[in-house]
């Protein structure tokens, strides 16, 4: 799961958003990571891009088995 926030306060995805995402699922993808849902959040809401049909089933939901060995953190940071 992808979460990051928009200080303008609207959720819709940017340009920028959307091509990150493509990077970020084609990385996943090459390490077998699933990405269930990427959120962006703002003062109006949130948008989901599962939910826009941003995210395609390829990138399937799957979780892991719960154990410490089997946690997966998947951890961005933007440039400022």
């Amino acid at each position: 799961m992808l979460v990051h926030n928009h200080p303008s306060g609207d959720p819709k995805p940017s340009r920028d958003d959307i091509e990150m995402m493509r990077e970020i699922r084609k990385a996943a993808e090459a390490l077998d990571i699933s990405i269930h849902d990427h959120l962006v959040i703002g003062r109006k809401g949130h948008v989901s891009f599962r939910s826009r049909g941003r995210l395609s089933q390829s990138s399937r939901c799957e979780l892991a088995p719960a154990g410490p060995h089997h946690a997966r953190v998947v951890r961005m940071n933007a440039p400022r």
